[in-house]
């Protein structure tokens, strides 16, 4: 088994499990038999031979997370046990209130130079520990946010959330207000003392990595350093439903998702282990990029067909032009598929930005569909939620594909194009007149030549009562003079049909039933 200065990897991820677990370096040190600066070196080597090994096998990413989850490993096996349970940790912080407290206590401190591990120890808290409890109330956020749950309680489960962190997040920010006044003033005054000493306090303020002003359906937002290397950095910051990737050379080197406050000179997880090596390696900072990324659902972006959806009505049967729109949810589900397909090096990405892709994608599921299903002009409305469960079925694979995922599709109305309610509401005008024939006892082309003779007879001049009286000419040649009466029981089954289809309306329905059967 390869060793360092006789420390195994399995023997230091165990020690570096056990000190972010609250165990005295000094213990660390006797369990493993060795001098601290022999610690520095093997730890500094074992870090940068890590690396190499997940370049090799990213399995080895795997390996040392779990050293983690279970620290008593190795020389570490009969170690006294310095881990605190979850529920002693939630014993701690017993709700999102309190992790709320706790999280921007930390974000907000670390703006001032604060440490937050000795913000965790006020609580008795381990970086460990906190660890734990921020998957907790990740799992709990991600469960209130469930898809499946009502808008009202979404709604009432979103502004929970959002205004337990505004809260927070005004209370720290205004308790170190002060602090950074007089931090600015010492600064001031260390400047014709220390200048070295400054220096240090300013590169402590400056280098906090972190995503500040998320914008809503903002879904991608590169990190710019404001003239400051990303090398010299000290801390990151996720936020709840926040995610980040490290990128080297427009290769992504790893994707980190835990929400938290990181110090990337001590931690020595997969993701910070590899973005300190390709840091020191280089001395361009240009060659590096670090993106945030948003985890949680983006919800009713708004969607509307700029191009008719056109397809045959089996009704009607000809050409029909469809326009619909609505609002659609979705979640980014494989990141890196998504970096590399849409996001392209984009600094900042949005949802919108996927309006004119969405389209293009879900256009074509609900023509093939409407073609299928044999839908008419007058069935569309009765048949939305249909229509839309069916394409989003259609299209998950597509986007899938891509990295996101769509959750939820909704057609909120429809409308047919100009020329197509035209059309449609010409043959429902020689419907009505064929109906109408029916109970006057022609037939329709009689019914059309009685339509021409009225309104010929309203022409003035012989030239107006000529065509007149050929047309009524032609009518007696047509009419039957004794035609075979229909009898009671088709009259008022036609009668019925004419109501049932609201050519006449109730009163007409009863007034003409009541003379059929006088």
């Amino acid at each position: 088994m390869e060793t360092i200065n006789g420390i195994t990897f399995e023997d230091w991820a165990c020690a570096c499990a056990n000190l972010a677990g609250g165990m005295p370096e000094n213990e660390v040190l006797n369990v493993l038999g060795i001098e601290l600066p022999v610690w520095q070196k093997t730890s500094d080597e074992w870090s940068a031979k890590l690396g190499d090994m997940m370049a090799e096998d990213m399995s080895i990413a795997t390996k040392y997370a779990e050293y983690f989850t279970n620290p008593k490993q190795g020389k570490f096996a009969d170690a006294g046990s310095t881990t605190m349970s979850l529920a002693d940790a939630l014993a701690i912080v017993p709700d999102f209130d309190a992790y709320q407290k706790i999280f921007w206590q930390m974000s907000k401190g670390a703006e001032v130079g604060v440490d937050g591990i000795q913000v965790l120890q006020t609580y008795g808290l381990t970086l460990q520990s906190w660890a734990s409890v921020g998957q907790h109330y990740s799992q709990m956020q991600h469960q209130m946010m469930d898809e499946n749950l009502s808008p009202e309680e979404l709604k009432r489960n979103y502004d929970f959330l959002t205004q337990t962190s505004e809260k927070w997040q005004n209370h720290w920010d205004n308790h170190y207000k002060d602090s950074k006044a007089d931090l600015a003033g010492d600064i001031d005054f260390l400047i014709s003392r220390e200048m070295g000493i400054t220096e240090t306090i300013k590169e402590q303020l400056r280098s906090v990595i972190q995503w500040e002003k998320p914008q809503e359906y903002q879904l991608f937002y590169k990190f710019t350093d404001k003239g400051d290397e990303i090398k010299n950095a000290s801390k990151l910051i996720l936020q709840p439903g926040q995610g980040c990737i490290f990128t080297h050379e427009g290769k992504i080197e790893g994707v980190f998702e835990a929400e938290g406050l990181y110090d990337l000179k001590t931690e020595n997880t997969p993701f910070f282990t590899t973005m300190k090596k390709m840091l020191n390696a280089f001395e361009s900072e240009h060659k590096v990029g670090i993106w945030f990324y948003r985890k949680a659902d983006i919800n009713n972006i708004r969607w509307g067909t700029r191009l008719p959806i056109k397809y045959n009505d089996p009704v009607y049967a000809f050409l029909v032009h469809l326009r619909g729109y609505g609002n659609y949810t979705i979640r980014i589900s494989d990141v890196k598929s998504f970096f590399v397909n849409i996001l392209a090096g984009q600094e900042d990405y949005f949802s919108y930005e996927l309006q004119e892709l969405f389209l293009s994608r879900i256009t074509q599921p609900i023509s093939n569909y409407l073609a299928n299903a044999k839908f008419s002009y007058a069935e569309i409305d009765s048949h939305i939620e249909e229509i839309a469960k069916e394409a989003q079925q259609k299209s998950l694979s597509v986007f899938e594909d891509l990295g996101f995922c769509l959750i939820d599709f909704r057609i909120e109305g429809t409308s047919f194009d100009e020329e197509t309610n035209q059309r449609i509401n010409e043959i429902s005008n020689v419907q009505a007149d064929v109906h109408a024939s029916k109970i006057a006892g022609v037939d329709y082309a009689q019914m059309q030549q009685l339509k021409a003779m009225r309104d010929l007879a309203k022409n003035e001049g012989t030239a107006g009562a000529s065509i007149g009286m050929f047309a009524g000419m032609n009518m007696a040649q047509n009419i039957n003079p004794n035609p075979p009466s229909p009898d009671l029981k088709t009259k008022l089954k036609e009668l019925k049909e004419l109501f049932d289809e609201g050519l006449i309306d109730e009163q007409e329905f009863k007034e003409a039933k009541a003379k059929l059967l006088a």
